[in-house]
Order: C-alpha cells, then sequence, then structure tokens
C-alpha cells in the first residue's frame, strides 16, 4: 500500500486510516477512481506524521485501532490542523451507540461496511465546502 505524504498537484489529498488492509484498499479505490489523490496509514501516529508532512483537505479514519485511535487522531487534527474535515467510520456502531458513548465531532460518521455511493456523495459535499474559491481573473 502506498504511503507517500508528498503532494501531487492539482487533485484534492485525502488522508484514509484504517488498520485493516482490505478496508483501506477498497477506500483508496473508491476515491481514486474520483480523481482524488489518495495517502494512506495504517495506524494514528503515521497518519499524524503525514499530517505534519503536508496538508489534507480530507481525513477518512476508522475508529478502533490498535496504539493512536480515531478519537485521539480526530482530537489531534481539532487541535492542529482544525479547518481539516474528518470522517468517522467505524465497524463497532451498533456498540457505540448501545452503549451511548459520544463520538468526536466530524463532518460525518459511517458504519462499515460502507456502501460507496454514500461515502463517494459524502466526500464530494465535504470537499465542495472545503475547497477554496476559484480565483478571480
Amino acid at each position: 500500500m502506498p504511503d507517500s505524504p508528498v503532494p501531487n498537484h492539482g487533485k484534492a489529498r485525502v488522508l484514509v486510516v484504517d488498520d485493516e488492509e482490505d478496508c483501506l484498499r477498497v477506500l483508496r479505490d473508491f476515491l481514486e477512481m474520483e480523481g482524488l489523490e489518495v495517502v494512506c496509514a495504517r495506524d494514528g501516529a503515521t497518519a499524524v506524521r503525514h499530517c505534519q508532512m503536508a496538508p489534507f483537505q480530507l481525513v477518512i479514519t476508522d475508529w478502533q485501532m490498535p496504539g493512536m485511535s480515531g478519537n485521539s487522531l480526530i482530537d489531534w487534527i481539532q487541535a492542529h490542523q482544525p479547518t481539516t474535515p474528518v470522517i468517522l467510520i467505524t465497524g463497532w456502531q451498533e456498540l457505540i451507540a448501545a452503549a451511548g458513548m459520544p463520538l468526536p465531532p466530524c463532518e460525518a460518521k459511517f458504519g462499515k461496511p460502507i456502501v460507496q455511493e454514500t461515502l463517494v456523495r459524502e466526500v464530494r459535499r465535504v470537499l465542495g465546502k472545503s475547497q477554496p474559491p476559484p480565483a478571480r481573473t
């Protein structure tokens, strides 16, 4: 799985964070089909390093991961890069709801498995909000 944080100018950059290789691959494929530049990280600490090296227009992160959790990653992003929107994904949605556990504030929250059309629609919405206005000529 490529892990290069170097920007490819002209494309919106999206960081996808998940400890499950299959999930990373599926999300990367969905987003690359939309013409986005996708950087993948298998844990929160790697995601932070990527964020420190170059900005992202969107971060999509899993909730439950070994080491730095999705909650902790979102807290870091909100503290250090507060304009970067985050989408949270989790396979624990039912348990979280049943336990009444609070989730961190983010642009959207999805359970796994993720429906491609739903994710793509939400990514387009979020990126549309976060893109700078075009320069006037």
